[in-house]
């Protein structure tokens, strides 16, 4: 088995947890316990989940949004992104309307299929 470590304490970390060799057994890392690897492990993957809220604040459109809490976040998100999916959906309506006006258009000289 072939290890390297890296001058990195935290890269060392998670090389040796992730790495197929060590995943069922103990990694031997000098003055690492389990416990310290699983909270290293926690941290970090909130600290991903802490990035994917920051970036999913910038779209809100709200002044406050630096204040809001990641359940507020979400509830505003999931708002917006049913006002723009209604507001799609209303925009491909009109969209299709205008299509079928235009192509009534085209074939007769008439304007009275259309209704707005």
């Amino acid at each position: 088995f072939f290890f390297f470590f890296v001058s990195s304490p935290s890269h060392q970390l998670h090389t040796c947890v992730n790495h197929p060799i060590f995943r069922r057994s103990k990694c031997d890392l000098p003055g690492l316990s389990r416990r310290e690897i699983a909270n290293s492990n926690e941290r970090r993957r909130m600290q991903h989940i802490n990035e994917g809220f920051d970036a999913l604040r910038q779209y809100l459109p709200s002044e406050d949004a630096d204040k809001l809490s990641k359940a507020a976040i979400l509830h505003m998100s999931a708002e917006l992104i049913r006002n723009l999916q209604h507001e799609r959906d209303q925009l491909m309506e009109e969209n299709m309307q205008l299509r079928c006006c235009s192509s009534a258009r085209r074939t007769s000289s008439s304007s009275s299929s259309c209704s707005s």
